[in-house]
């Protein structure tokens, strides 16, 4: 039997926990807070607390059996207001050069495949996966190194910290209990009194602790389920040594289904342990928004992999989410009511030039793109670029009598030296020539600003 709870962290301060022991000149932070970090704060809490230090009978009995065996706290993530950190998957992908026209937001590539953006025909940009954390609630506080109360010269050190208005939210699980003989240690993590969190704990990082109780999602349906790591996972191979073969170590567990395509991010993870004052050890592990495809998997199974996959699972490693194929980020071309990133279902079906080219609007509003063109070439580039954009033209047109998908042949031309060299101003303008619909038009006014047959 497992307890689920949710806790919430609510500054008094500045939060500034420390993902290194290299500092620098910049001392880079946690904006997700790791479960171990958290734990420990609990951890120092249960014994000096001025307040609320556990008193109960066998108090280190119990905590053995609690935080070394029982308790399991996942990764702090922020939010203000009714805005929270986005998990992102490796699996998504966006636009890398997006124009005014290109669907916005990121599309997972579990829900459907995709070479280039279906809008722009240019390069899509893999995610790096973790967590999506709004850059303005971030702030920087730079001070010189003191030495007898004196600053030093020549020695300016900036610590970056989450601002005070930051909440965090995490899940916490107590696994094998009976809340019958777990009452007094319930008792007391459903308190609420303070901890320390982070670095320079004597003016930063003094957070208010509390604990509800929570339920657990139902699993996702269907026999397609994606699942996605919310925290780096440290996971061994068969002699111990790291891997990061994720569809291996799924498709090894007891009861499992079949592992499809998986997209994965090796990393390295640490942490500075704040009471000894030493570099926590460095570990290899695979990133957060880790994911992978299962199918025909045992609802048993689904529900145990769930709980956590790898080790150091009770500091918050290795926590898992499971997504309905459905319930993922993808892109709705033919939508024009599509909702902006972290709402938005975004489907694409067809290819042709129709589907990716942009609504025609009035010639007051935009000039003919091969006109405009045309203007802004500079004279020994403008008839060299208007025959390679004539050619792209046709074998575009070629390209869609024989059924071919557009958005490849128009990635195509926009990758070769011609298109590729141009500035911004006229690769756009090349862009919407290839996706406009009466492409045909373009061709003969092409012909006529050559002056010759092509």
């Amino acid at each position: 039997m497992s307890l689920r709870f949710t806790y919430t962290l609510t500054p008094r301060t500045r939060v500034s926990a420390g993902r290194a022991g290299s500092v620098l000149n910049t001392r880079e932070i946690h904006t997700v807070i790791p479960g171990t970090a958290v734990r420990g704060a609990l951890g120092t809490a249960w014994w000096s607390h001025p307040t609320a230090a556990f008193d109960g009978h066998d108090a280190e009995r119990i905590f053995d059996r609690l935080f070394g065996r029982q308790l399991v706290v996942g990764p702090a993530v922020p939010f203000v207001g009714d805005r929270h950190a986005e998990l992102c998957g490796l699996s998504e992908v966006s636009c890398k050069y997006p124009g005014s026209e290109c669907p916005p937001g990121r599309h997972d590539l579990v829900a459907r495949r995709l070479d280039v953006c279906p809008m722009c025909g240019g390069a899509i940009e893999r995610s790096r996966g973790g967590w999506d954390v709004d850059g303005s609630w971030l702030v920087d506080t730079t001070r010189t190194a003191l030495k007898n109360g004196a600053a030093v010269d020549e020695q300016l050190f900036t610590r970056k910290a989450m601002g005070r208005q930051v909440c965090y939210r995490g899940r916490l699980t107590v696994r094998g209990a009976d809340e019958d003989e777990l009452a007094a240690e319930l008792a007391w993590l459903q308190q609420r009194f303070d901890i320390s969190i982070g670095g320079q704990r004597s003016t930063l990082g003094r957070c208010g602790w509390s604990l509800e109780p929570a339920v657990a999602p139902p699993l996702p349906e269907g026999n397609t389920i994606v699942f996605r790591l919310r925290s780096p996972a440290i996971l061994i191979g068969a002699f111990g040594q790291p891997t990061f073969d994720l569809k291996g170590y799924l498709g090894a567990r007891a009861g499992a289904g079949d592992v499809g395509a998986t997209w994965t991010r090796p990393e390295q993870v640490s942490g500075w342990h704040g009471v000894a004052g030493v570099p926590k050890p460095l570990e290899w592990a695979l990133a957060t928004g880790s994911t992978a495809l299962l199918s025909g998997w045992a609802r048993s199974s689904l529900q145990e992999v769930r709980q956590g996959v790898g080790l150091r699972q009770r500091e918050g490693f290795g926590e898992v989410e499971l997504f309905a194929v459905g319930d993922l980020r993808t892109w709705d071309l033919a939508s024009e009511s599509g909702e902006k990133p972290g709402g938005q279902k975004h489907r694409s079906q067809d290819r042709s030039i129709a589907s990716v080219a942009p609504a025609r609007v009035s010639s007051e509003a935009h000039a003919d793109p091969v006109e405009e063109l045309s203007g802004l070439l500079p004279a020994e580039l403008r008839v060299k670029t208007l025959k390679a954009l004539r050619g792209a033209c046709r074998q575009l047109m070629l390209t869609v009598d024989n059924g071919l998908p557009a958005a490849t042949c128009i990635a195509d031309a926009l990758n070769q030296p011609w298109a590729r060299d141009l500035g911004p101003d006229s690769r756009n303008l090349v862009a919407r020539t290839l996706k406009d619909p009466d492409i045909g038009d373009h061709v003969a006014r092409l012909d006529t600003l050559i002056g010759e047959p092509g």
